[in-house]
C-alpha cells in the first residue's frame, strides 16, 4: 500500500485544489505525494507542496484517513491540515507537476467536482462547519474512486 499525506489548506472558506486533466476529464487533486525513503510525513508535504506549488507550508494536525484503490493501486490517503508561511500565492511548477491549475474550491463546487482522494462529501461538510469534525482524526474507510488514465 502506498502512503499519500495531502495538505488540507483552507482559506476564506475555500480548499485549495490542484486540477489534472486525465482521459478528457477533470480530477482534483488536494496537494500531496508520496514520501521519499526515510522521510517523515510533515517533510514530505512541505517538500510536494514546495516543489509542485512554489509554496510554504507549515503542516498541522492529521484531520482524516481514506483508503482507494483504483487501477489496482491501494493508496493510504493521510489528509494533514496545513496553513500557508508567508503571503505568497501558489503558483504551479511546471518541471513538478502535471497539474494544469491551482484553483480554490468552495463546499459547492467541492461536491460537483471529481477529487482525489474522493472524500469531497467530508471536505464540503468540513468547510461549512469551518472546524474539524472531531478533535481526533477521522477515519473515512476506503473511498470509491473514479479512475482516469
Amino acid at each position: 500500500m502506498i502512503l499519500r499525506p495531502a495538505g488540507l489548506l483552507v482559506e476564506e472558506g475555500r480548499l485549495l485544489c490542484m486540477r489534472y486533466r486525465y482521459g478528457g476529464e477533470d480530477r482534483f487533486n488536494l496537494p500531496g505525494g508520496k514520501p521519499e525513503r526515510g522521510e517523515e510525513l510533515h517533510g514530505c508535504l512541505v517538500r510536494e507542496m514546495a516543489e509542485e506549488l512554489t509554496l510554504g507550508v507549515v503542516p498541522g494536525d492529521l484531520v482524516a484517513v481514506a483508503e482507494t484503490v483504483a487501477s489496482g493501486r491501494e493508496v493510504l490517503h493521510l489528509v494533514f491540515q496545513v496553513v500557508r508561511e508567508g503571503g505568497q500565492p501558489p503558483r504551479l511548477n511546471p518541471q513538478e507537476t502535471s497539474a494544469l491549475e491551482v484553483l480554490w474550491l468552495t463546499p459547492e463546487e467541492i461536491l460537483q467536482r471529481t477529487l482525489y482522494p474522493n472524500i469531497g462529501s467530508f471536505l464540503a461538510g468540513w468547510l461549512h462547519r469551518g472546524q474539524p469534525v472531531s478533535p481526533h482524526p477521522v477515519y473515512l474507510g476506503r473511498a470509491i474512486q473514479p479512475w482516469i488514465e
